[in-house]
């Protein structure tokens, strides 16, 4: 997460719930002599800001749940008054660039969270797991995600189903099996599916996969194996480099046992010579797809069944 600034007034602009819940409470752990005061509407919030109480010692960090633009005229003349406070205005939506907005956003640091990614995502689900003593195999987070989708709030609250599974167990062993158990199926599970398998040339697999998507999809699965694939040339290049498995997860954004577990195994199957003849494929298949007047289906597997035969 981003570091809470030091500062007395901030926004915080994210629409998730997670988010918000784990920035108040690392304000909380880095402010633990302040009082948090959460207010629901723009009315509390300047009455508990403009407030006199000669007898009340405690320092603060007043919390406004919804920065919304409604709101913004009234806070533009208490927000940008000395203070000895910590404002905080939570920004869930956009808000139009008014000078009164502009006004605020000139007193206060902008702290902007932005949505988890599914790497991201699944190393949450492995802190929560290991925080309740769960037993579980490196790619369990990841398969979670796949799942559940890359909802971080979805997820925290799936992963307290298992938390009440295990309450009084004392084989606390988390597999794929019970996972498909407790997760509901996420519609993002075939095409995370069929990325995994096709990186490891698991033919059977993969045309029984892509029947379970539709014509509408195609697209966005060639993107997903695109990235894929840029995603490989770079590991392959920074292995080649001597670099650690860390250092690269470092610079391509994923956690270390993503690089250990999924991208270098899937280069004993593409080398970069391969993956650059990938990229060609893929970026003809994605062409042909569009333009072409018979049925799309085989355009795709015709397209798929050459890229793993290199």
């Amino acid at each position: 997460m981003n570091k809470i600034p030091d500062n007395d007034k901030f926004i915080l602009k994210t629409d998730c719930s997670f988010l918000i819940d784990n920035f108040i409470e690392k304000l909380k752990s880095k402010l633990p002599n302040h009082v948090i005061i959460l207010c629901d509407s723009a009315e509390q919030f300047i009455d508990r800001v403009t407030e006199v109480n000669l007898f009340d010692d405690d320092k603060k960090v007043i919390i406004l749940k919804d920065f919304d633009p409604d709101s913004v005229e009234a806070l533009s003349t208490v927000v940008t008054q000395p203070t000895d406070d910590i404002l905080v205005l939570i920004q869930r939506k956009t808000i139009p660039k008014t000078k009164a907005y502009t006004f605020i956003k000139g007193v206060c640091s902008l702290v902007e969270l932005k949505e988890l990614n599914d790497s991201q995502c699944a190393v949450w689900v492995r802190e929560w797991l290991e925080e309740l003593n769960i037993v579980f195999s490196e790619e369990i987070p990841s398969y979670i995600v796949n799942r559940v989708g890359a909802d971080i709030s979805k997820l925290r609250n799936e992963i307290k189903k298992v938390a009440a599974y295990f309450s009084d167990s004392t084989q606390r062993v988390l597999t794929q099996v019970k996972c498909n158990e407790f997760f509901s199926e996420s519609g993002e599970i075939h095409f995370y599916s069929i990325i995994e398998n096709f990186f490891r040339k698991r033919v059977k697999e993969i045309f029984q996969e892509i029947k379970n998507i539709d014509e509408y999809s195609y697209t966005k699965l060639i993107f997903m194996l695109i990235g894929q694939v840029e995603r490989l040339y770079k590991v392959a290049i920074f292995k080649e480099q001597k670099m650690s498995p860390e250092d690269i997860g470092t610079l391509i954004g994923v956690p270390k046992f993503i690089v250990v577990t999924k991208l270098i195994p899937q280069l004993a199957f593409f080398n970069k010579p391969k993956l650059l003849m990938l990229l060609d494929l893929f970026n003809k298949m994605d062409s042909e797809l569009r333009l072409t007047k018979f049925p799309k289906y085989l355009i795709l597997e015709s397209y798929l069944l050459k890229a793993m035969k290199l």
